[in-house]
């Protein structure tokens, strides 16, 4: 059994892929469904950077959500970002969700995730080098969960060059959406 696996059952939460919502019933952990579990807030979470890598004029970011509640919650979809420059002041971000970025594939799912356990996003941003694709040094990020309204803050270690255009993974198990990580440990 291969280590990321492993990592997956140990965190306890229960996946079931979006597109075979229709033709099975809601997936269940313990006595619980998803249908039936309140959403995600980030009242319940904390928003961590887990750490970037660079590759032919895009950078990938991932980030993890943890449950810092005594409760489980259940969310599903794409969290919406927003860029800060080092001052704390909001950088120009056009979010565009997607299923398959330019460094893998991060499919949709619905997630029930424990107390203690994350699940986690990246970001891909793309550099331009005109001068009128109006690009920055990102130091931070604020996100919004699905079926949410209040924000969650972070910051960005050494900064990230964005120009605008970012991709947004769905939210992941563990911290999958950092899988480069575990192949340059």
């Amino acid at each position: 059994m291969n280590a990321r696996l492993a990592f997956a059952m140990a965190l306890v939460i229960a996946v079931a892929p979006t597109s075979a919502d229709a033709k099975q019933p809601p997936k269940r952990h313990g006595s619980l469904s998803f249908a039936s579990l309140p959403s995600c807030r980030a009242a319940a979470l904390s928003l961590r950077f887990i750490g970037g890598q660079a590759a032919m004029g895009h950078d990938v970011l991932a980030f993890s959500l943890k449950n810092t509640s005594s409760s489980t919650c259940a969310t599903s979809g794409y969290p919406r970002v927003l860029f800060f420059d080092k001052a704390g002041k909001p950088l120009a971000t056009t979010p565009v969700p997607t299923t398959h970025d330019f460094f893998d594939a991060a499919p949709l799912q619905r997630l029930m995730v424990v107390p203690g356990a994350i699940v986690s996003f990246r970001l891909v941003a793309t550099h331009d080098l005109t001068p009128a694709a109006g690009c920055a040094i990102a130091f931070g990020l604020q996100v919004i969960l699905p079926n949410d309204a209040v924000s969650l803050r972070t910051s960005i270690a050494n900064g990230v060059y964005e120009c605008r255009r970012t991709t947004v993974s769905p939210l992941q198990t563990g911290d999958t959406a950092a899988r480069w990580r575990a192949a340059t440990r």
